[in-house]
């Protein structure tokens, strides 16, 4: 039968989260996606643009074999769709990047070569959108839509328990430009904690915050999930009021539930402020857990770069486990 490549229509939510849901993406994918999520998290995005989101349909009852570009007929059958978005032009340049959050095929569509042709419509859309870079498999600040369904408590690239994304990516031109690693704590984990730990909790006391948006394009992904902020500050008759000696920004992942069989939560932006320094931000994550234990939340996840053995030191020293990690892509010249 033959295939067409088109881009997105109202009627196409359904066939999408039945892809999403076949398609054998993971442990860091939502599993169970429903029509409502997908709408709010993807389709209800200020900056979702319809020709970003390519679908390939096979279309019953025509003899041309050939794949093209045109208006969809009924009895269609949706094997595969890629979802590209532009990101925010960068203050004091007009460069725009182009993001592919995903290249979707059915299992039983694969080896045919639709992948590729799939990828290659997604470069072809950011172009004409006027992308000047595009990036595949972005980080925490360059996915325009999975949010909250794909990487956990971030997006974090293309993941390694999702074994066909990268060498997919690399086969298509995609050049490595960063790794992340996934690490989570079960709360009931016994805690360890040095004097200087133990001496930076004494002397702090854990209050709430409004998350911190930093900009619209932060609050329209990571606002349209349960977020709530917590700090460490003072002891003391100014604590609520005075500066944060540290802080985490806490994202739910409820959504992630029928995957994991757990309750999680997301730790992210977690960041000494002024006084502070690695035993505060230790403090902080022990009266984190502390506290969502107490809430039913048995289970923390943090990202942070390969790159960064720092934090990486201070999140084992806390207890976290790598579990994942994920890779970030760029388009190659030529």
């Amino acid at each position: 039968m033959p295939l067409t490549l088109r881009p997105f229509r109202n009627g196409d939510p359904p066939a999408l989260v039945r892809l999403w849901n076949a398609a054998g993406l993971g442990r860091g994918a939502v599993q169970g996606l429903t029509i409502d999520v997908f709408d709010h998290l993807v389709l209800a995005q200020q900056h979702f643009d319809p020709r970003g989101l390519i679908l390939a349909v096979e279309s019953a009852g025509e003899q041309n074999a050939a794949p093209r570009r045109e208006t969809p007929r009924r009895h269609e059958r949706t094997l595969g769709f890629a979802l590209t978005g532009l990101l925010p032009a960068r203050p004091g340049t007009e460069e725009r990047i182009g993001a592919i959050d995903a290249v979707l095929v059915h299992p039983d569509a694969r080896g045919r070569g639709l992948g590729r042709q799939l990828m290659e419509a997604a470069v072809d859309s950011l172009r004409q959108r006027g992308a000047s870079r595009i990036v595949a498999g972005g980080g925490p600040a360059e996915s325009p839509f999975l949010v909250g369904l794909y990487g956990g408590s971030a997006p974090a690239g293309f993941l390694d328990s999702d074994p066909a994304a990268k060498p997919f990516a690399e086969a298509c031109g995609f050049r490595e430009r960063g790794r992340t690693v996934i690490l989570q704590r079960p709360t009931d984990l016994r805690e360890r904690a040095g004097f200087q730990v133990l001496a930076a909790r004494r002397h702090a006391a854990l209050r709430t915050a409004p998350p911190s948006a930093s900009d619209r394009w932060w609050a329209t992904r990571y606002g349209r999930l349960d977020t709530l902020r917590f700090e460490l500050a003072a002891r003391g008759r100014d604590a609520g009021d005075g500066p944060a000696i540290a802080g985490v920004t806490l994202v739910g992942l409820d959504l992630y539930g029928p995957a994991w069989n757990r309750r999680a939560v997301g730790l992210r932006d977690l960041q000494a402020g002024p006084g502070g320094g690695p035993p505060h931000l230790h403090a902080l994550v022990l009266e984190t857990t502390r506290r969502l234990r107490e809430e039913a939340v048995d289970l923390l996840e943090i990202h942070a770069d390969a790159a960064d053995a720092e934090a990486l030191a201070l999140l084992a020293r806390i207890g976290f486990t790598p579990i994942d990690h994920g890779t970030r892509f760029e388009l190659g010249e030529g």
